[in-house]
């Protein structure tokens, strides 16, 4: 077992891992007879948060990583060579380029399973500016065993003793050995304010087309209730209608016997009449 190898996998854990993950390998070099090991590996320090992810990007955002220190390395190029035109070129693009993998750092964290501040992208943000303006903070950056954030003023050394694992630990990853071409990531900030601007008109517009459907959905349902009321009703009316149509016409046949059964009466009281009348002038006449 060698030290260098145990703490590129325990600076390669999650945080919620490297107090058992530190144990047990302590254990294993103490059990193997080499107590001197054993000791060195407790001696590894926790990474703090902002540590821990940078030590994550180098491991997983090896490409954004380089496009870092590449850029770091035209800087201080151009810092040597007293190129004010390249600076402000390289300056822009170092905010640009820090803030965009800044972002990056803070969803890798987020998909490994421990996301992390504001606080801690801040840390992050720094340990990659004093990547740019230190060749030996690029160096642990690119070995992914900081144990603490770093930071940089100005284009002066900075001070990574303290914030590595172990003595080795700035070479236990080595440098891509050609410079790769200098690719920096476009600052996407504007778009992606942009985009959430949209995203919020967007919604707003999606709850205000959510609440008139509702609005017509109850419209319709409102309607609906009220046109089947009414069919009932005129169905109803019809069926009485009916009704009343089936009676008119007994009434039309009962009417239509009883005048015919009055005009015999009125006949028959006619005649009667006339009896009478004839009776009377009969009886006279013996008077």
């Amino acid at each position: 077992m060698d030290l260098q190898d145990v703490a590129d996998e325990l600076y390669g854990v999650l945080p919620g891992d490297f107090i058992s993950t530190r144990g047990a390998r302590a254990k294993e070099a103490k059990d193997a007879g080499e107590p001197d090991l054993a000791k060195a590996i407790t001696a590894l320090p926790k990474p703090a948060a902002g540590a821990w992810v940078v030590n994550m990007l180098a491991r997983h955002r090896t490409e954004e990583i380089e496009q870092v220190l590449t850029l770091g390395a035209a800087l201080r190029d151009a810092q040597e060579n007293l190129d004010a035109g390249q600076m402000r070129e390289l300056t822009t693009q170092r905010r640009k380029l820090t803030a965009a993998i800044t972002r990056t750092a803070r969803a890798l964290a987020a998909e490994l399973g421990n996301p992390v501040s504001a606080t801690v992208a801040e840390q992050v943000e720094s340990t990659l500016h004093a990547a740019m303006v230190d060749q030996g903070a690029a160096d642990a950056v690119r070995a992914g065993q900081l144990t603490k954030p770093l930071e940089a003023t100005g284009f002066g050394a900075v001070d990574v003793t303290s914030a590595m694992a172990s003595k080795r630990s700035g070479t236990a990853r080595p440098a891509t050995p050609s410079r790769p071409e200098l690719s920096v990531v476009p600052d996407d900030t504007r778009a992606r304010e942009e985009a959430q601007e949209r995203a919020r008109e967007a919604a707003a517009d999606l709850e205000e087309a959510e609440s008139s459907a509702r609005e017509a959905r109850h419209r319709v349902e409102e309607l609906s209730a009220r046109n089947l009321e009414l069919v009932e009703q005129l169905e109803e009316l019809r069926r009485q209608l009916a009704s009343r149509e089936h009676d008119l016409e007994e009434l039309e046949g009962e009417l239509s016997e009883a005048e015919t059964e009055q005009e015999a009466e009125d006949e028959a009281l006619e005649d009667a009449r006339q009896a009478a009348k004839e009776a009377r002038r009969a009886l006279d006449a013996f008077s």
